[in-house]
């Protein structure tokens, strides 16, 4: 029973030792927290997150005839329209197509067009094709 009061005088005088030598919270964060919040766009490592990619479109008619000149291709995202004409190798490039889904289509006079959807991911190109049904 003699240890009893021996064990709860060092439990007293640990207790006080290290409430003196804690780190208060009134000076400020701690050292390891001075730096501003992290942002992961900020971070040198990792690079920016792409909003844009590559999309390729081809217009093919189904009754074999070549494209009228006055085609257009291109995607529908969130109600707004984004048309164009032919490259001259008869695609229709885009390489600033929003990533996520788009509903490609195409148009042409006396053509009925129909509408592809399409996932573009951040570096990965894709390409879509639509066929023109000519207008009886």
């Amino acid at each position: 029973m003699r240890a009893a009061p021996v064990l709860l005088t060092v439990a007293i005088l640990t207790a006080a030792v290290a409430f003196f030598f804690a780190p208060r919270g009134r000076d400020g964060p701690a050292p390891d927290q001075t730096g501003a919040a992290h942002d992961p766009a900020a971070d040198p490592e990792r690079p920016p997150e792409r909003t844009t990619g590559k999309l390729v479109i081809r217009v093919v008619t189904t009754d074999g005839k070549p494209l009228p000149a006055a085609t257009l291709a291109g995607y529908v995202r969130y109600g707004e329209r984004r048309m164009r004409r032919a490259a001259t190798d008869g695609s229709f490039p885009f390489a600033d197509a929003p990533v996520g889904r788009l509903d490609i289509t195409a148009e042409a006079p006396g053509y009925l067009a129909e509408t592809v959807a399409t996932v573009l991911t951040p570096g990965v190109p894709a390409e879509a094709t639509v066929s023109l049904t000519p207008v009886r």
